[in-house]
């Protein structure tokens, strides 16, 4: 196979191209999710924001696991003298409010 001396250029652009276009899908599922948030967020108790923020939203660069996640609604737990069964309960709260602003479910 003869090689064209605008290959590398060509597949170049077209990879960039078609970068571009999963990046313009993402900002718009993250635009999505974005409002979706907001709205769960501004419909449920200060205290429920507050799991929220300290479960979900605490370092969010890091990867979380299971394990962290349950660290996390120990320590707001503790912190807050609530058991842990309210802490979960508010989370289920926040994740439901975000799967109705999202369209999830009904």
């Amino acid at each position: 196979m003869r090689r064209e001396k605008y290959m590398d250029m060509a597949i170049s652009a077209f990879r960039d191209y078609a970068q571009m276009l999963c990046d313009a899908e993402n900002a718009k599922i993250m635009r999505a999710d974005e409002e979706a948030v907001t709205i769960a967020l501004t419909g449920v108790e200060d205290e429920i924001e507050e799991a929220v923020r300290a479960v979900y939203m605490y370092a969010p660069q890091e990867s979380i696991t299971s394990s962290k996640i349950a660290a996390r609604v120990r320590r707001f737990a503790s912190d807050h003298y609530l058991s842990e069964e309210s802490v979960w309960r508010m989370l289920r709260i926040a994740r439901k409010q975000y799967a109705l602003a999202r369209g999830l479910i009904e």
